[in-house]
């Protein structure tokens, strides 16, 4: 079986896009799909795609909520610890998979460790304009994948820890493949978006002045494969001004906790300082007291 992993924070307007992508997807191979949502609750939007997930061949619908905001590689190892599948496929809350993603992973993954794509398009709502990602044009070590796709009880194994920025490099240096496959077929069918709630302004710059590992395209939204549907709708939506100025950062202020439990090394019932940023997600794994926030729920759709 291949589960699906799909965190999501805030982005309930822009959910739509990767279950639609989920929905029309051709795969000779049972999967599960697994949402993981902390804060906002997304369950009826992705109750409501159950039907025509079930049509594309997913097996079992789970959707975790969590009162508690905590990072993304701690969302992927929870997601892996309900997980069924053999191979785990992470799907970015904002992007549209193309529809043989997972069929494509599940071969992959049968002598390897690791796959990700050479090429993918990448798209913004903000300034309406497409670029492609060419992962052999990284100047420097390589950071950002796409389509990236592992084995569930590697990322099971990652450390439950704060992860620095750069998801996609972090998840890469804690799983450490032994055994790579690397995409190198066509990206049409699929595309990545700016997301709708954190676009950050480094991300911003790089469809205005594009830098390898992106580069300019003639292509357009409506010329790379996507349904005429899933392309109208992606037209429609705007960035409101409000939205996406700042990324997931921690927030360089430290805060004085008292630990109720060992956790990596330090003792309980002593005093430690922590960035206000994984406040919360120590107060889930009960180290630090906080307020009620109520609990972690999982429902299978």
């Amino acid at each position: 079986m291949i589960t699906v992993a799909l965190p999501t924070w805030k982005n309930k307007d822009i959910l739509w896009l990767p279950l639609e992508g989920l929905a029309r997807q051709k795969c000779n191979v049972p999967w599960e799909l697994i949402v993981m949502e902390c804060e906002t609750d997304s369950k009826k939007l992705v109750e409501s795609y159950k039907e025509k997930l079930e049509k594309a061949g997913c097996q079992n619908l789970v959707y975790i909520y969590s009162p508690y905001r905590m990072t993304l590689g701690i969302k992927w190892k929870m997601i892996a610890e309900h997980a069924s599948g053999k191979v785990f496929c992470l799907q970015a809350s904002d992007d549209y998979p193309q529809p043989d993603r997972n069929q494509k992973a599940w071969d992959a993954l049968q002598d390897n460790d690791w796959f990700h794509s050479r090429y993918f398009y990448h798209y913004s709502f903000k300034h309406k304009i497409l670029i492609k990602y060419d992962k052999e044009t990284f100047k420097t070590n390589w950071k950002t994948g796409f389509n990236i796709s592992t084995l569930t009880d590697k990322v099971r194994k990652i450390a439950d820890t704060q992860q620095p920025q750069g998801i996609d490099f972090y998840l890469y240096n804690q799983i450490k493949p032994e055994s790579i496959f690397y995409d190198e077929s066509s990206p049409r069918g699929g595309v990545a978006t700016d997301g709708y709630n954190t676009l950050s302004t480094k991300r911003a710059r790089f469809f205005l002045n594009p830098v390898p590992p992106y580069l300019k395209t003639d292509k357009t939204i409506e010329s790379i494969g996507l349904p005429k549907t899933i392309v109208e709708q992606i037209q429609k939506l705007i960035i409101p001004k409000e939205m996406g100025e700042f990324g997931n950062k921690l927030t360089g202020k430290h805060v004085a906790v008292v630990f109720k439990k060992s956790f990596k090394g330090r003792r309980a019932g002593q005093e430690y300082f922590i960035d206000e940023g994984i406040r919360d997600y120590l107060a889930y794994r009960g180290v630090i007291a906080t307020e009620d926030k109520g609990v972690t729920t999982k429902t299978k759709l």
